[in-house]
């Protein structure tokens, strides 16, 4: 099966969208069924992640094509 790719806007900042983006692709199951892409500002991942206690990698992409798409990485 060829898991489409979904852009995931991070939203404000300032918000809960961002801890929410990132507790959501905490879970193994979001890989399994889709290739998930954050759209936004890479220090609101980071800062996020911290402030949720999760420790996941961060893969800076310009492209779509770039994406490794695995659980335990964003991209």
């Amino acid at each position: 099966m060829n898991r489409p790719i979904i852009g995931i806007p991070l939203g404000d900042p300032a918000g809960v969208g961002p801890e929410i983006v990132v507790k959501a692709l905490a879970s193994k199951e979001i890989y399994e069924i889709s290739r998930p892409v954050v759209i936004g500002d890479s220090s609101t991942v980071l800062r996020a992640l911290e402030i949720c206690e999760l420790e996941m990698d961060v893969h800076f992409i310009d492209d779509p094509d770039q994406g490794l798409y695995e659980h335990g990485t964003i991209d």
